[in-house]
């Protein structure tokens, strides 16, 4: 597992320790090792569904950009932030590309 600065080019995926789950209206996600607990919704709970399994960010971002019909600069931005935070609170890893 690579660590640093997350890129277009990096791939990410969740964390193997977190467990969540689907309810009514946004998603429950526990971190086993640590205990935090998250709650998402709207595209952050699609961004959690979407990286299940390890993704390009480059690959992500296109399809956020389709089904929220966001300025795709303005959603690539967003997204790395987003990611970053979830990175720093270790419940998303960048992904060897040999994993993919």
């Amino acid at each position: 597992m690579a660590t640093g600065p997350l890129t277009v080019d990096s791939i990410v995926r969740r964390q193997a320790e977190v467990l969540s789950t689907q309810t009514a209206d946004e998603t429950l996600a526990m971190d086993i090792a640590s205990g935090a607990c998250f709650a998402f919704n709207g595209p952050s709970a699609r961004i959690w569904a979407l990286i299940e399994t390890p993704i390009g960010i480059r690959q992500l971002v296109r399809m956020l950009v389709e089904e929220y019909e966001i300025d795709e600069a303005d959603c690539l931005d967003q997204t790395l932030a987003y990611l970053e935070k979830l990175l720093a609170e270790g419940v998303v890893a960048i992904a060897d590309p040999a994993t993919r």
